[in-house]
């Protein structure tokens, strides 16, 4: 059985995607489960390969897409990544590259993986427009503007920015710190946070980890 990642990230051209160089070719990345692994292990070794093992949680979302390929039976996950650590990869991520979805599509070879870049870019669409799931896709700290320019990239439209405020101030997922910010030009911005999850997450599997606290080696948790 093999766990298969479709890792996503916002750039401000667009969304993109990460792929794994192999044999040749470019592929999504994937670890063969061993005896004793659970998802949580195979996703954070993926992510460790790729220099992002910093992430305070992972939040998973199942690609539906054929699960059997020849004898093969494949798990496959939308992991959502935040905006900046998407973009040059750190060592030792020899490798990998971030590719926009048209050029992902392009990329790699088999049908199969076609559709679950396909059914991920649409899921994420999806969650986006729909959920608060676009604040995933951010730093852990961030401002409106920052959250409005990753649903601008995924979606692909420009937003209003006072109305962009009120619709998420007003929703509850976002919680102001106190705390301000000068990353940009002009007067400070008001830094945010997601706010406490209230309930169970309808969209997916919510895996709460630390990765750098994480002994791959180390089969005796269950953390799925």
């Amino acid at each position: 059985m093999e766990a298969e990642m479709v890792a996503v990230g916002a750039m401000p051209s667009g969304l993109h995607i990460l792929l794994e160089a192999a044999s040749e070719r470019f592929r999504l990345p994937a670890k063969q489960f061993n005896v004793g692994d659970t998802l949580a292990h195979a996703l954070v070794h993926t992510l460790t390969r790729a220099g992002l093992d910093d992430l305070p949680a992972l939040r998973t979302w199942s690609v539906p897409a054929p699960a059997w390929a020849g004898a093969h039976l494949y798990t496959s996950h939308l992991v959502f990544i935040p905006q900046h650590q998407v973009g040059a990869l750190p060592e030792p991520a020899r490798g990998f590259q971030w590719t926009p979805v048209t050029q992902a599509l392009a990329t790699v070879p088999g049908p199969r993986e076609h559709q679950l870049i396909t059914a991920a870019h649409a899921m994420t669409r999806w969650l986006v427009e729909h959920t608060a799931a676009a604040i995933g896709l951010c730093a852990e700290l961030f401002t409106l503007a920052e959250l409005r320019s990753v649903v601008e990239a995924v979606l692909g439209v420009r937003l209003d920015p006072g109305n962009f405020h009120r619709k998420h101030t007003g929703a509850g997922h976002v919680v102001a710190t106190g705390e301000h910010t000068r990353r940009s030009s002009g007067r400070p911005a008001e830094l945010y946070q997601a706010a406490p999850q209230q309930a169970p997450d309808p969209f997916g599997t919510r895996i709460d980890f630390i990765p750098t606290h994480l002994n791959t080696a180390d089969r005796s948790s269950d953390l799925s």
